[in-house]
């Protein structure tokens, strides 16, 4: 049987740029870290459950390969990334970047 993912173990962090700001005040868009084992459907789960009150339309997933780093003559990879993008309702209330919606 498959082992049940906890909600804390699915969401990381949310992601704190200029844009990912601006997709939050313009298109009620929240893009986080996520787990890299996660599908779609798990983070609509986690994050409804982590933030109570919020409604989820639809969520991106975005990639990111395993880059190459080289210390001297060892070359090493650092771990792949993978961010959601998710879309809320206009009735859900959340403030994750602590900043008010117009």
């Amino acid at each position: 049987m498959a082992e049940q993912i906890k909600h804390y173990e699915i969401l990381k962090k949310p992601i704190l740029t200029e844009n990912t700001l601006k997709m939050y005040q313009e298109h009620n868009k929240v893009t986080i870290e996520v787990d890299v084992k996660a599908s779609r459907d798990e983070v609509k789960r986690a994050f409804e459950i982590a933030f109570p009150g919020s409604k989820v339309e639809k969520v991106n997933i975005i990639v990111s390969k395993p880059k190459l780093k080289r210390r001297g003559r060892f070359i090493g990879k650092i771990g792949k990334k993978k961010r959601a993008i998710i879309k809320l309702s206009k009735d859900s209330n959340v403030n994750i970047y602590n900043m008010e919606v117009e």
